[in-house]
């Protein structure tokens, strides 16, 4: 029972009973083998050992950006930089993600390619690891700084998925839709 109700009394805590009470907030883990609970000392850290104290909070090795885009300025690109400074190269990413208020679920990529990604957008380098998660993922350099593309262009107008926030100008990106002159909308890329 991994599915839980953060800030309430009734979640489900990975002990398998999906009614039962807990007094602490719960989240689902994004690795290890079951749930963390944050801001208390009994967590679930993948060690195997259920509810010991640890202080590590399963967050860990996730790396995320999101910002409101409507026309091109620092701070998305500051965000956006922050971002990339974030990912680890001592971290295996499993899963890229780029979401946003025009579609919540978005477009993901999962496995080999979805680190090479992430690492491409660390080290500022260009990579096309292809068709993953059935788009065809692709990072590299576009006006003034790293664009992340599932659409399968680098640099050009399209409707999709993209990120670009430091080419300052109007075409910032998008998600599910145009990715020039967009409208006003929440951007988010995840590494995990």
């Amino acid at each position: 029972d991994s599915l839980v109700q953060a800030n309430v009394e009734a979640c489900e805590d990975g002990n398998q009973d999906q009614t039962d009470d807990c007094l602490n907030t719960c989240v689902a883990a994004r690795c290890g083998d079951g749930l963390v609970q944050t801001g208390v000392e009994a967590c679930d850290d993948g060690n195997q050992v259920d509810n010991d104290a640890c202080g590590n909070d399963c967050t860990a090795g996730v790396a995320s950006v999101m910002f409101e885009s409507s026309f091109p300025n620092g701070a998305t690109c500051t965000a956006w930089n922050t971002f990339r400074g974030q990912i680890s190269a001592n971290t295996t990413y499993n899963r890229i993600t780029i979401s946003g208020s025009l579609h919540q679920a978005g477009a993901s990529c999962t496995g080999a390619a979805a680190n090479t990604l992430c690492q491409a957008l660390r080290n500022n380098t260009t990579v096309s690891p292809g068709n993953c998660g059935g788009r065809n993922w692709k990072t590299g350099g576009c006006g003034g700084g790293i664009e992340l593309s599932a659409n399968g262009d680098i640099c050009r107008c399209s409707s999709g998925y993209v990120v670009r926030p430091c080419i300052g100008n109007q075409n910032w990106g998008g998600v599910n839709g145009n990715t020039c002159n967009a409208g006003a909308q929440t951007m988010r890329v995840v590494c995990d």
